[in-house]
């Protein structure tokens, strides 16, 4: 299912991606240590209105990162998000906003079977010399989550040309993903994953007691 992000959490996160390293914890409601290739988790937002992410950096382009939502009554919702930056410069680069189109995730085992995930772009920016484009990937159960990702050390994005299998897609038969990005992947290292999503609930729970 594909999830709405709200503008709000958006603007957060590209606000974050430039003021990066000079963010100060007191900036967070709460903010782990932050390690290359180990996810961490930060609170965003003020006691009334905050969200929750647990992510981790781009290991082929380190700015892009993998970032999932901890959300719901029960803290057991998740979303995931994530962002590709590129100087491609494309005319029509603001025209992929709303649009859908299909990602391939894959581990990194030599069997590895791909999975085709339906991306939603949800904004897209102009950032330096080229343009930033956050992707809405959807999420799931936090349990099933857990388990998808039980063996996986490391896991790779990549942006499809066209449309992939029967889910949703909604960008044109002659799209092609480097006439966009001149970057179309990403990897992902999936290293302290699974604590850093128990702390996630965590901290989800103990703001939602409050």
């Amino acid at each position: 299912m594909i999830r709405k992000i709200s503008v709000y959490i958006i603007f957060f996160i590209f606000i974050s991606i430039f003021i990066g390293a000079n963010t100060e914890a007191d900036d967070y409601l709460f903010k782990e240590e932050v390690n290359d290739d180990f996810w961490s988790v930060k609170i965003y937002g003020d006691d009334e209105d905050y969200t929750i992410w647990s992510e981790v950096n781009g290991m082929v382009t380190h700015g892009d990162r993998l970032r999932m939502k901890v959300y719901g009554d029960d803290c057991k919702k998740t979303a995931f998000m994530t962002s590709f930056y590129t100087v491609e410069n494309h005319p029509d680069i603001y025209d992929l906003e709303g649009e859908i189109f299909n990602l391939r995730n894959t581990g990194i085992k030599d069997d590895a079977e791909s999975t085709i995930i339906a991306a939603r772009v949800v904004f897209v920016g102009e950032m330096g010399p080229g343009h930033i484009v956050f992707l809405d990937l959807g999420g799931n159960h936090i349990d099933v989550v857990s388990r998808l990702f039980l063996n996986d050390n490391l896991i790779t994005l990549e942006i499809l040309d066209n449309c992939h299998s029967n889910l949703l897609c909604f960008v044109p038969d002659d799209f092609k993903a480097t006439d966009y990005f001149d970057i179309s992947q990403n990897r992902f290292s999936m290293l302290r994953f699974h604590e850093a999503l128990e702390i996630a609930q965590g901290k989800c729970l103990e703001f939602k007691n409050q």
